[in-house]
């Protein structure tokens, strides 16, 4: 299972800003994901734990949750991020 971060393009970004928005102060959770979310991170910063792996993700980061993952995130700053959930 593999969380995947990359920086999107300028069209990427122009689409995904249409999506819902999740916006969250510092706190730390566990989170599972029962479908793929892609997300594009706006603002802030965030530790994500999984597979004894920490990753982090901050503004800019396009990202993809898989389904079935099972991670703990810290966030580190209030972050802003626009999802979507993927249907498998």
């Amino acid at each position: 299972m593999e969380l995947v971060v990359k920086k999107p393009t300028v069209p990427e970004v122009y689409e995904l800003t249409d999506w819902p928005v999740w916006e969250s102060e510092p706190a730390e959770f566990d989170r599972y994901y029962d479908k793929t979310e892609v997300a594009l991170f706006t603002h802030g910063s965030v530790d994500v734990t999984f597979d004894g792996r920490t990753v982090n993700i901050g503004a800019g980061d396009l990202v993809t949750f898989p389904k079935g993952m099972h991670c703990t995130w810290r966030i580190l700053q209030t972050v802003r991020k626009h999802f979507q959930t993927v249907d498998e």
